[in-house]
């Protein structure tokens, strides 16, 4: 944009992509599942709106990414068990696509 103009556009930034955490973090599944919630309590508290990314390979069968899909798994179950405080959207997507909340 060369002008400083009022646009319809929404910017949604995400907090969490599993390759960041795999590749540039070298995380473990575990520590990674304890990044989430991390930053699921964090979103929570303000009543934000929790965006993560998810790409198909962590989800699959590749033995690269073993303990990832279990890891995004038990991450969706934390958030469908406890529901958000206040105005913050947690609903997660399914299983293989970016969760927009």
């Amino acid at each position: 944009m060369k002008n400083e103009i009022k646009s319809p556009l929404r910017i949604h930034p995400f907090c969490f992509m599993d390759a960041n955490a795999f590749f540039e973090e070298k995380k473990t599944p575990a520590e990674a599942f304890n990044d989430l919630m991390y930053y699921l309590e964090t979103v929570r508290s303000v009543g934000g709106t929790m965006i993560t990314i998810w790409h198909n390979p962590f989800l699959g069968s590749d033995p690269l990414f073993e303990g990832w899909k279990e890891t995004y798994e038990q991450f969706i179950q934390v958030v469908r068990r406890e529901p958000s405080h206040g105005n913050g959207q947690t609903t997660p997507a399914k299983a293989g696509t970016d969760m927009h909340s």
